[in-house]
């Protein structure tokens, strides 16, 4: 049983408030089901519990009651458990909406509308971590392509959930969280062809990258800024396509270095693109 599949069963199950039927739906389903949600518990009753609760708060905002939504988090548990449950159930609601083989989840606007309640609500617990990760989400979901392929109905919205994640990482301060969202602004920068904005945020995005303490997160970040400076530059200055293909290449190498295949393959996929 898939994941969408569970929850066309489970959600009649909660709206009838047979939330003890639901539980033993979820315990019994087969692991592929939940193999994506893994990470949420200890064991299957704590994961059930929590796919349980992630699946009330989804019926909340596909009632169109984001408010309920959150009322209900709150009353979750602790705010450890609430904030937990807030980020969980944006994760099974891009989960259940996401198409076969990947792509922009069929929910995304609901992953919008709990960003936009759950991040206020986050903020109001102090804790700008799951409200910057909210944020960053919803961008991370509407590019799947990262700058390509994003619908020009859903460009405004990402930009702006990329630009919400940044100036809340910023005031947290941590490198590595401002560095990837330097890079995520420059990525919908890119998209809406606005070449000068993208390569200000590629580049502070490096030079954030260089105070990372972790020697291949700051290789990893450095070559994912460069990699994509490199992309603004062949892209959208015709006269500057040398100077980008070295920073491709730049960035290639670095993956190679710390052996990360998916991102060796991905930059030389661009590298292939922009040579032709």
């Amino acid at each position: 049983m898939k994941i969408q599949e569970l929850k066309e069963k489970v959600f009649p199950l909660l709206r009838a408030g047979k939330r003890e039927d639901a539980l033993e739906l979820i315990r019994s389903a087969e692991s592929e089901a939940l193999n994506t949600l893994q990470w949420i518990g200890k064991d299957s009753d704590e994961r059930a519990e929590v796919f349980a609760n992630a699946c009330q708060v989804f019926i909340h905002l596909e009632d169109g009651n984001p408010e309920k939504a959150v009322s209900f988090i709150d009353q979750a548990g602790d705010d450890e458990v609430s904030l937990g449950l807030l980020t969980i159930s944006q994760i099974v609601v891009k989960e259940v909406g996401l198409p076969e083989g990947g792509g922009i989840p069929s929910t995304i606007d609901l992953c919008i509308s709990l960003a936009e309640v759950g991040s206020k609500y986050a903020l109001s617990k102090d804790s700008r971590k799951h409200a910057a990760m909210l944020n960053h989400n919803v961008a991370a979901f509407i590019s799947p392509d990262f700058d390509d392929n994003i619908p020009e109905t859903l460009l405004e919205k990402g930009e702006r959930a990329a630009v919400n994640s940044l100036e809340i990482r910023k005031e947290m301060g941590a490198p590595v969280g401002v560095s990837w969202g330097e890079w995520m602004a420059g990525i919908y920068s890119l998209a809406k062809g606005d070449g000068k904005e993208a390569l200000e945020h590629f580049s502070e995005s490096s030079r954030v990258a260089d105070e990372i303490e972790e020697e291949k997160g700051r290789m990893t970040y450095a070559a994912w800024a460069d990699l994509y400076h490199g992309k603004t530059l062949a892209k959208l200055f015709p006269d500057k396509r040398e100077k980008g293909l070295k920073l491709m290449q730049k960035a290639h190498g670095l993956f190679k270095e710390i052996e990360d295949d998916w991102s060796i393959g991905h930059a030389g996929a661009l590298l292939e693109r922009f040579s032709e």
